[in-house]
Formats: C-alpha cells, structure tokens, sequence
C-alpha cells in the first residue's frame, strides 16, 4: 500500500483499484496509475503486485534515439534498428485471371 500511497502523494491518478481486496492477508485491488511523470517512485520502482504505470512514451522515445559507441542507448533500441530484423515480403494470390 506504500507505493499506491507515494503515487497519491506525487500527483498520479487512480483510475483503477487502489484498495485493499479482503479482510486478511496483504492483497490489493489491481490498480493502474495515469498522469505519471518519469521521475515518480511509481515509474522507477519495481512493484510486487498488480499495479501499473500508463504514461505516453512518445517524447521518451525520441529523445533516447541515437547515439554512438557509449553515447545514450544507440541504435539497437531505435526506430531505424527495426529494418535490421525485418524483411519484406510480396505475396500473389491469383483470384480468376492467370498471368
């Protein structure tokens, strides 16, 4: 309940759950936090439970693109890195007309 209580506290939404589940044990509702910023304990921590984190990634994603040799994640993690494990494919189905 500890981490439901920092989300609270830094300014995350509930939007689901967020409560005990039952009168016994240390179980909780299954919860999901939005309005997350990066730097909350929510975001940077592991939780045991079920509970989790919906932020939009898009600016993230941008700004952690590139790089070289030691330089920020490089280009495994990248968009361009996609054409590295994909291929292109062109499948014909013939329907009626023969070529």
């Amino acid at each position: 309940m500890s981490y439901i209580k920092s989300g609270k506290q830094e300014g995350a939404t509930v939007d689901i759950g967020g409560a005990r589940h039952g009168q016994e044990g240390y179980f909780i509702q299954p919860t999901i936090f939005t309005n997350v910023k990066p730097e909350m304990k929510i975001v940077k921590e592991e939780i045991f439970g079920p509970v989790g984190v919906v932020f939009r990634m898009e600016d993230q994603l941008r700004k952690t693109f590139g790089g070289y040799r030691q330089s920020g994640i490089g280009h495994d993690l990248g968009e361009y890195a996609l054409n590295t494990y994909t291929q292109v494919k062109a499948v014909h189905v013939n329907i009626g007309q023969m070529l």
